[in-house]
């Protein structure tokens, strides 16, 4: 997903780590729900 990959790139700099975790978690955690079908 070369947006979410850009989007990402874009804001690192202005974030925290941890606030960078919780998002990269959350975006999995998403995707698989996705993935499940749920």
């Amino acid at each position: 997903m070369p947006l979410v990959e850009a989007s990402t790139e874009s804001v690192h700099a202005h974030l925290d780590p941890g606030v960078l975790t919780r998002a990269a978690d959350a975006i999995a955690e998403t995707i698989e729900r996705m993935m499940k079908g749920g």
